[in-house]
């Protein structure tokens, strides 16, 4: 991990991960992650947060998208370590990443916690995080 001072109270961390498929570079800026395969050059945002019970709430914006949706699965596949929750941008983005999810999940995945929101506003970012 290496790290930067941004501010006087907030850091910048880099952080690679690999997984089976591809590789995503982390970077976590305060409480915001933002992830981007190099391989598709493809951005996601994330907002993490921890909650009371020790695990680390995560909203990945773009979880409708082949990137977005790979990080999204794998955050659920680890809900002992993550709260995971997807946003999308329509409903229909919603309804099939809950079908596609079924299929691959053994567990059954909440419709709450895959939510519409528009990530240009940070108030409806914010919204989905609670």
């Amino acid at each position: 991990i290496s790290t930067s001072r941004y501010t006087e109270k907030q850091h910048y961390y880099q952080i690679s991960i690999s997984t089976d498929i591809m590789i995503y570079s982390l970077s976590i800026y305060s409480t915001l992650l933002l992830a981007a395969n190099s391989l598709i050059a493809t951005s996601i945002m994330a907002e993490a947060y921890t909650t009371p019970s020790s695990k680390t709430r995560v909203f990945v914006s773009g979880a409708g998208g082949q990137t977005g949706q790979i990080l999204f699965r794998k955050l659920l596949e680890r809900s002992d370590e993550f709260e995971a929750i997807g946003g999308v941008r329509t409903e229909e983005s919603r309804s099939k990443l809950l079908t596609s999810l079924g299929e691959k999940l053994d567990t059954k995945i909440s419709s709450s916690s895959i939510k519409v929101v528009d990530i240009t506003n940070g108030d409806d970012v914010r919204d989905a995080m609670k």
